[in-house]
């Protein structure tokens, strides 16, 4: 009886496969990709009924539960999103430029000292630099604003949507400038672990 009223869910094949998507909607499955997108199912009538029924927890045990659940997501991704805003603003982005302003610096040396010298390492890795560290400004501008946007934001729920929607996206996009500018920093000048030396190094 339980094989025959639960069939759809039991799957034996690769849940990490993409057509397991297709093949979970078939079957009538949520797809609930994100943390405050799958919460408020807790509330659902089957769910309430259930813990209702065993006396687990009550309607409003849940409810708490819920609104509980929401406000640590919401913690958490802020915290995130001001270490990412912190890390960017003082450590990574003034190393960067330092780096940039002594490539420019040195290009411009070794073209007075070397005539035909073009300097086409120093100068196009500053540029590239610039062009990077101007981008995670403006991202790291538009993160402040989202998180400022989203403490203003008083329902749980809602607030948990917004930071999901608007400050994740800009973390990663910030993330990956970030990422892309380590490639081309000098070692001695960046300014926090690599991921080598964390899972790594030894000192």
């Amino acid at each position: 009886r339980v094989v025959r009223e639960h069939k759809r869910i039991i799957f034996n094949g690769n849940g990490y496969d993409p057509a397991w998507v297709d093949e979970a909607e078939r079957r009538g499955l949520h797809n609930l990709r994100s943390t405050p997108e799958a919460l408020p199912h807790m509330l659902d009538e089957a769910n309430v009924e259930l813990y209702s029924r065993h006396k687990v927890f009550s309607y409003a045990e849940l409810r708490s539960r819920l609104e509980i659940r929401q406000e640590e997501y919401c913690k958490l991704v802020t915290i995130e999103g001001k270490t990412a805003l912190a890390m960017a603003r003082r450590e990574i982005l003034p190393a960067v430029s330092t780096f940039a302003a002594r490539l420019a610096a040195s290009a411009v040396s070794l073209r007075a000292a070397l005539p035909g010298c073009r300097a086409e390492f120093e100068l196009g890795t500053a540029e590239s630099l610039v062009q990077l560290s101007d981008a995670a400004y403006g991202l790291a501008r538009q993160l402040e604003d989202e998180l400022t946007h989203a403490a203003q934001l008083r329902s749980p729920e809602e607030k948990s949507f917004f930071l999901h929607d608007h400050v994740l996206p800009v973390m990663g996009a910030l993330r990956a400038a970030c990422d892309d500018m380590e490639t081309i920093t000098g070692e001695d000048s960046w300014p926090i672990p690599t991921y080598g030396e964390l899972l790594f190094g030894i000192k």
